[in-house]
């Protein structure tokens, strides 16, 4: 099944490989993502502009807040928070400098996209936000149309690139269609087969980022994800965001996909950390 690594199936007996072959062939044909013209069939390309946090997580409970406004990066007041941004090459040329005088305390920024994309900004906005003193981390938007172990190596290999190493790597799971052919059971195992496989690779337990209704109609709540930091997509101007299950509270909290930070042109994802700067889990200062 597309998205899988054939080599872990428990099952071996021929009908149930029957049955996964048969499974792996529908499932490519329902999430083939299309190319440009001319581009080789081997490099997909997103089908939207900004995927990588700005079209689907957050804002399926913007009807039941108030629409956020545009915010900056000081004017949401959550007590004992420190406050941060996630960027990828669409948020253009970044000034680390004036986004960390802004009062910037960490940055998560895209590496990778499915098997064979590479954030083309991700080693400049790593360096950057670096130099600027603040705290990164790295985030895999994952594709269920590319086997796990492929997405694994493609962001070990270009998150190596940095030596990624402060805040712990984060895997963004938050278009549901393309989970529409796949079994609760076969979306769980497949992002469990991602975490399982970079923690593996880097000795650091990744996070997750989701927003409520994800984890309820793609993963039925899947209670083992409650061992990992939660990173919830919530776009609403209330105190709070609203907590998926199976977790009771959330670590990183992205707020809006509309902010203004000094530094950045345009609108960019401003995020919360639910602490004081002292606790960000940095694992390699």
């Amino acid at each position: 099944m597309a998205g899988f690594d054939s080599s872990t199936a428990s099952d071996n007996t021929p009908g149930a490989a029957h049955v996964h072959d048969a499974l792996m062939k529908l499932s490519q044909e329902a999430h083939e993502i299309p190319t440009k013209p001319g581009m080789p069939a081997s490099q997909s390309t997103p089908t939207e502009t900004g995927r990588g946090h700005t079209m689907h997580a957050g804002n399926e409970n913007k009807e039941a807040h108030v629409p956020p406004p545009k915010p900056t990066i000081g004017d949401h007041a959550v007590v004992n928070t420190s406050k941060g941004i996630d960027v990828s090459e669409f948020d253009n040329t970044i000034d680390w400098t004036q986004v960390q005088q802004s009062g910037v305390k960490f940055a998560f920024i895209r590496a990778t996209d499915g098997t064979t994309i590479q954030d083309s900004s991700f080693v400049t906005n790593w360096q950057g936000a670096e130099q600027a003193g603040i705290p990164v981390g790295a985030y895999h938007y994952f594709s269920t149309s590319s086997a796990v172990q492929t997405q694994i190596d493609n962001f070990i290999k270009e998150t190596k690139l940095v030596n990624a190493g402060n805040l712990p790597a984060v895997l963004d799971v938050e278009d549901p269609t393309q989970f529409s052919k796949l079994t609760t059971a076969q979306s769980v195992q497949m992002i469990q087969q991602w975490l399982d496989g970079v923690q593996q690779a880097t000795g650091v337990q990744p996070m997750l980022y989701m927003s409520s209704s994800f984890s309820a109609e793609v993963l039925g709540n899947a209670p083992q994800f409650n061992k990992y930091q939660l990173w919830v997509a919530d776009y609403t101007t209330a105190a709070q965001p609203v907590v998926p299950k199976p977790w009771t509270n959330w670590n990183f909290w992205q707020q809006t996909d509309s902010g203004k930070v000094t530094g950045i042109a345009g609108g960019v994802d401003l995020d919360y950390f639910n602490g004081p700067v002292q606790s960000l889990p940095v694992t390699n200062p």
